[in-house]
């Protein structure tokens, strides 16, 4: 369950994360069995809402919550920084570390992140990950070699 508080959902998943602890990071963010990601998935959110337990059965509460709430997209830069690797080094991403993590929940994905630098594209088939690096940017490598714009496979 969800049960860390606004601030502790915030940077619970990011330690896990952080720590190749992702299996654990992911049980937490999509537990179906307790208030979570999953549960606002399941009754029909295509957005982030408010209150993760607040359900469509709610629908009299409407005109109080919020059905596109920022408050919880924390979890989006969490799941492209620390799970796919994606992390800012300078401004508008201009210089990435490439440091992603595997998980036996999520074992082959594409997460896509656009910036004013350009688009950052990492695969994973579940064996290896693919890093694309925009023109006029650069990435550092888990094997810490610093490269430029291109297609890299890990």
């Amino acid at each position: 369950a969800m049960c860390t508080g606004l601030y502790g959902n915030k940077y619970l998943p990011w330690a896990l994360f952080e720590n190749n602890c992702a299996d654990l990071a992911f049980s937490y963010l999509f537990n179906k069995n307790a208030p979570s990601l999953a549960t606002i998935i399941d009754d029909g959110a295509t957005t982030v809402w408010e209150e993760i337990n607040q359900g469509a059965s709610n629908a009299e509460d409407v005109y109080v919550l919020s059905y596109n709430h920022v408050m919880h997209g924390s979890f989006a830069f969490t799941l492209y920084s620390a799970f796919a690797g994606i992390t800012p080094v300078d401004v508008g991403y201009k210089k990435i570390e490439f440091k992603p993590c595997k998980s036996q929940y999520v074992k082959d994905f594409t997460a896509r992140l656009q910036t004013v630098t350009g688009e950052y594209v990492v695969k994973c088939d579940g064996e290896s990950f693919t890093l694309t690096v925009p023109a006029n940017a650069t990435a550092i490598l888990p094997n810490g070699k610093q490269v430029g714009s291109g297609e890299y496979k890990i």
